[in-house]
């Protein structure tokens, strides 16, 4: 299949690893990988989280632009931990942050376990692109399927579906002519804003823990 033909650098693979348990939580991970810290990272003496500059002004954002939080989400489509916190969390901020104009929440997909993951950036960079209103519809789509396998499931006719049942009609030969700079991105995140982990999420650049933590994330909204 034509989404299958886009190989992932040996660089990227070796960072792919299974799961692993975080407070009860499990998250993606990748095996034996250094971050390096950028000259944008400092330390925030209140919360003891490291603090990063990330850059996010092109990306599609939910909720009110101007909101004075700003809540980030890296994550990766193939990940199944991803899945489960777009499930769990995603709700629950929405409802109590985003939907109120508190915050604002932009996401960023990465292409750290497959194949998949990566043509699956290019898919989320033809929405942003193409049908930037229906962005965030269309993520939750991906996100609610029933498929919680890391390979084998962005198959053709879920993607052209999944985008259809949003209203956008196209083919996949359009969407691979989309230029697409995820192993980039994947790097930039991995390197300069100490991605270690899938999910990650930063609360107004403090990168959290466990991104499970709701409780962390009130407190840091909060205050």
């Amino acid at each position: 299949m034509k989404l299958k033909k886009i190989l992932i650098p040996l660089s990227l693979v070796l960072l792919a690893a299974g799961c692993q348990s975080n407070e009860g939580q499990k998250e993606t991970t990748k095996a034996n990988v250094e971050t390096t810290a950028s000259a944008k990272e400092k330390a925030s003496p209140k919360d003891n989280h490291q603090i990063y500059d990330i850059d996010v002004k092109d990306r599609p954002v939910l909720g009110d632009k101007n909101a004075k939080n700003t809540i980030i989400l890296a994550f990766d489509y193939s990940c199944p931990w991803c899945k489960k916190w777009f499930k769990n969390v995603m709700p629950k901020i929405e409802k109590e942050f985003i939907d109120n104009g508190k915050a604002k929440f932009v996401s960023q997909p990465l292409a750290i376990l497959n194949q998949d993951s990566l043509f699956m950036t290019k898919v989320d960079r033809f929405v942003e692109l193409k049908n930037p209103s229906k962005y965030y519809e269309v993520q939750r789509g991906f996100e609610s399927r029933t498929n919680d396998d890391e390979v084998d499931w962005a198959t053709e006719e879920f993607i052209l579906s999944t985008l259809e049942a949003a209203g956008i009609k196209t083919t996949i030969e359009a969407v691979n002519k989309v230029d697409n700079n995820g192993f980039e991105i994947t790097s930039e995140y991995t390197e300069n804003y100490g991605v270690e982990s899938v999910p990650t999420v930063y609360i107004n650049g403090a990168k959290l823990n466990d991104p499970f933590d709701i409780d962390k994330m009130k407190s840091l909204l909060n205050s």
